[in-house]
């Protein structure tokens, strides 16, 4: 049985407890702050060697190779994840660097080849400049030895018409007209150069005036007739019904074609016929100028390569025709520079056809200027630096019933003017002291300070320097003869040139 033997009464103090348990607290909380510093700091030393070291070794090569340095390896750092960037960032630092090198490596090549790209173009350039030299050196021979062949051509072939005019037997003037072909053949070769030369240089100049297109071909159809003769061949010229009136265009240039075509046809037809046949273009427009012969053919050779320069049949065709194959092409180029052509259709053993056509439009005759130029005496002034070729003018001019005087270069024909009046006056180009422009400009002056008439002066000369026509009317020449100068052509010009002067007075 319990017994009861006693009571115990025991005291707490609550302010004690709750004082025991704040301080048990905070000594939990302290020692769990202490224990998370020490954790942190052990945290942070590791974060440190494994990942804050790594990235600052990745951050320097970084900026080393912002910095240009493709040369240094990254090195692998850290754990596995930043072992392959690292390893990522070095493979891209080893193509750029590689691709640097490529840079480097083909700008070089590129101012290598830079280098010789400019040494290329001033050897260009040196060789264009010399280029523009021998071809102004070229335009001055042609022009020079234009001159230096066509003036004593000139006065042969002028004093052999001349002598031709006065033979007293037959035999001479035989003689005299083989001189006379012989000098038209070298003429012929001669200018056949220098219109090819010409060609070439895109320095031919057109002009455009009224002629009589029958009558050049009567009269080129009559300077053939003498060797179709002697050659037994029988020459015949048609013209259509209304093509015997006036056309416009380059008389000179559709001379030459003309005599090219029938001298050609004549030279290579040993048997038989030429024809020439004038006719109109299509819907009547322009004229067709056909040259038919009876001759050899063109062989196997195609039509259109003989319309190129420097063609033959065969290696005996120089040997036994002459000429330098320069016919056809100038006359083919001359067609096409008038706006017309050239074609020629053959067959073997056969013969050829030329023909010819130009746009030359119907021309209109102003008034009958030969018809009426014989009147008064002209007094006539003759500049000529060559004493044959002064000569000869001066005689074809006294012939006509005219006063020729006489003067040897530009300065002598200046001071003539100042001295006496003159109806016309022949001026050579070129010329030593003062040349033919110079000596016009200055009487052109004088007559504008005298308030003279205007002297036709017409200009005598080679004509085969670049622009040559319009380099006469420019210094103001009235009109231009190319020598040798026909006794005719060069008396009817005079005698036009003065009638002009008397209808302007």
């Amino acid at each position: 049985q319990p017994q009861l033997f006693g009571t115990l009464h025991l005291t707490l103090s609550k302010a004690r407890t709750e004082g025991l348990l704040v301080q048990r607290a905070w000594e939990i909380v302290w020692f769990s702050l202490a224990s998370f510093v020490v954790l942190a700091g052990v945290l942070a030393g590791m974060l440190r060697r494994h990942l804050g070291r790594p990235l600052e070794v990745l951050d320097a090569r970084t900026r080393a190779l912002s910095s240009g340095d493709f040369q240094t390896p990254i090195p692998r750092v850290g754990s596995a994840e930043l072992g392959r960037l690292a390893g990522t960032m070095d493979q891209m630092r080893v193509n750029v660097h590689d691709a640097q090198a490529g840079l480097e490596a083909r700008n070089r090549e590129l101012v290598k080849i830079g280098a010789e790209k400019d040494t290329a173009l001033a050897k260009l350039t040196v060789a264009l400049d010399r280029a523009k030299a021998a071809e102004r050196a070229r335009s001055e021979f042609l022009a020079n030895m234009s001159h230096e062949l066509c003036t004593p051509l000139n006065g042969i072939l002028g004093l052999t018409d001349l002598l031709t005019r006065d033979a007293s037997s037959r035999e001479n003037l035989d003689r005299l007209r083989d001189v006379q072909r012989s000098g038209h053949e070298m003429l012929h070769l001669v200018r056949g150069v220098l219109d090819w030369s010409a060609i070439e240089n895109e320095a031919v100049q057109l002009e455009c005036i009224t002629f009589d297109m029958e009558a050049l071909l009567v009269d080129r159809v009559r300077q053939a007739r003498t060797a179709a003769i002697e050659k037994g061949l029988r020459l015949t010229c048609v013209v259509e019904e209304g093509l015997g009136g006036l056309r416009i265009g380059d008389r000179a240039r559709v001379d030459q074609i003309a005599g090219h075509l029938l001298d050609n046809a004549v030279k290579f037809t040993e048997h038989g016929e030429v024809i020439c046949h004038l006719g109109s273009g299509p819907e009547g427009e322009g004229v067709v100028l056909e040259v038919r012969d009876t001759g050899p053919g063109l062989g196997d050779v195609d039509p259109v390569e003989w319309l190129e320069p420097f063609q033959q049949a065969d290696g005996s065709t120089t040997r036994s025709h002459g000429g330098a194959g320069l016919g056809l092409a100038i006359s083919s180029r001359l067609a096409q520079l008038m706006g017309g052509s050239l074609s020629i259709k053959a067959r073997q053993a056969v013969g050829l056809t030329a023909t010819l056509a130009l746009p030359l439009p119907v021309g209109v005759q102003e008034r009958d200027d030969l018809g009426a130029a014989k009147g008064s005496p002209l007094r006539v002034l003759v500049v000529d630096d060559n004493a044959v070729n002064r000569k000869l003018a001066s005689v074809v001019v006294e012939r006509g019933g005219h006063e020729a005087v006489q003067a040897a270069d530009g300065a002598q024909a200046v001071e003539a003017v100042e001295r006496g009046l003159f109806d016309v006056i022949l001026m050579d180009v070129q010329m030593p002291v003062m040349d033919g422009f110079e000596a016009t400009r200055q009487i052109r002056s004088l007559e504008l300070a005298r308030g003279a008439v205007r002297v036709p002066i017409l200009a005598v000369t080679a004509g085969a320097f670049e622009g040559g026509q319009e380099r006469c009317r420019r210094a103001g020449m009235d009109g231009f003869l190319a020598k040798p100068v026909s006794f005719d052509r060069l008396l009817a010009s005079v005698e036009a040139a003065g009638l002009s002067l008397s209808q302007a007075s």
